[in-house]
């Protein structure tokens, strides 16, 4: 079987690691960096994917826990959970656990609902492609992921003029089956930056991605315990006439709360 610590290996072997450079200090919210699902978590708030249901209110996280939404924060209208439920019902909440009611059963003040974007997952064959390169467009970082639900969940940077509020970001995920391997998914984060002939640098936006695994590769996705990522940024945040690097790649958990966070990030990472 082929083990991920050989790409580990082959890939220090390019790049010494190094320090976040991109301040993550950001409030809670559509694009904001998401704490840990903490177990049984009463009177801490927690974070969790899932999906809502109106009558009678409650959330479904991926995780199989049954959420009885109880209360709500006030500035959550009706409106925004019909919006939700209407785009398929699958958000980041935010909440807080007021009791226990059975197993994987819980009542919940609702504090947050962050609508997050929905994709596909592309899967290809580098043998048969213009290699990774090709699929890297415009800087795009992940900074965190997880698996869950069937979807591989990104917490994605980038550069824009315009909030993910304003406008849907133009990014995709893509899969190298020829690449992956039985505990590894190679997976490169693609970014067609619509405003790259008139404003490319603009200020940094983060969004949250839902990438929806399709049904024939969800047993390879589920005994995946790495996310290797291939990714572009700028040679320098200071002086982006340096230009972009298409070298960049990040070794994640699968899920980056629980195991311990980002493995590596190389080279010259985040």
């Amino acid at each position: 079987m082929k083990r991920v610590y050989k790409i580990v290996v082959a890939l220090l072997g390019v790049a010494m690691l190094s320090s976040c450079s991109v301040d993550m200090d950001i409030e809670f919210g559509p694009g904001a960096n998401m704490p840990p699902d903490e177990e049984n978590a009463q009177g801490d708030y927690v974070a969790s994917f899932g999906t809502l249901v109106l009558q009678p209110l409650y959330i479904l996280t991926d995780e199989g826990k049954e959420l009885s939404v109880v209360e709500m924060a006030p500035t959550i209208g009706w409106n925004e959970l019909e919006s939700v439920v209407e785009g398929g019902g699958r958000a980041l909440f935010n909440y807080t656990i007021l009791s226990s009611q059975a197993l994987n059963q819980f009542a919940v003040r609702l504090n947050k609902v962050s609508e997050i974007f929905i994709e596909d997952i592309n899967f290809y064959d580098s043998g048969t492609v213009g290699g990774v390169e090709s699929m890297l467009i415009h800087p795009a970082m992940p900074y965190q992921a997880t698996y869950s639900g069937g979807y591989v969940n990104v917490n994605v940077y980038y550069n824009s003029s315009l909030s993910p509020l304003e406008s849907r970001p133009d990014i995709s995920l893509n899969c190298d089956l020829a690449t992956s391997t039985d505990d590894t998914l190679m997976l490169q984060l693609r970014y067609q930056n619509q405003e790259w002939n008139t404003n490319p640098y603009g200020p940094l936006q983060s969004a949250w991605f839902s990438f929806r695994m399709p049904e024939e590769y969800l047993e390879r996705a589920e005994l995946a315990n790495i996310f290797a990522f291939q990714w572009c940024w700028w040679v320098n945040d200071s002086n982006y006439g340096e230009g972009i690097d298409k070298g960049r790649v990040s070794i994640m958990y699968t899920d980056s709360y629980t195991e311990g966070g980002r493995l590596a990030i190389l080279p010259d990472g985040l």
